[in-house]
């Protein structure tokens, strides 16, 4: 288990798995780039997609220096992606998101903040909004 100090500013890895999210991921990738404050790691775990996702998300890496697309050689499934993901990792906190879920701009900001303001504190979880994309509708729960 990683772990870190008061002191220690905390690092912040973010770990995206992807399977056949072309149309999607690209939305979660920009959203990672609008941070205002940046993850220090963004690992892409390619689930050996079929459709044009490792172009979309090899289109981000000159924006996106953090970036490292860890590439499965066939589909192992969200769960076995993830887990990947986090042996891969190297940040003191850890966020799992989706290729079709995006961050708000402040989050890893905020996020940060709270985990540095409550040091002892091993798992931290947040609202979401689900966004109804038939309807253009956010719902904050």
């Amino acid at each position: 288990m990683r772990r870190t100090t008061p002191t220690a500013r905390s690092t912040v890895s973010v770990l995206l798995p992807s399977y056949n999210h072309a149309h999607y991921i690209g939305i979660a990738l920009s959203a990672l780039a609008a941070q205002t404050r940046a993850p220090d790691e963004i690992l892409v775990i390619e689930d050996a997609s079929t459709d044009d996702s490792l172009a979309v998300i090899e289109s981000f890496l000159d924006e996106l220096p953090q970036l490292r697309i860890l590439r499965n050689p066939l589909n192992l499934g969200v769960c076995a992606s993830i887990n990947r993901g986090l042996i891969e990792a190297q940040g003191s906190h850890i966020v799992c998101t989706a290729a079709d879920d995006w961050l708000e701009p402040g989050f890893v900001e905020r996020m940060s903040e709270t985990v540095a303001a409550l040091p002892t504190t091993r798992v931290c979880v947040s609202s979401y909004v689900q966004y109804s994309e038939a309807e253009h509708r956010r719902v904050h729960r």
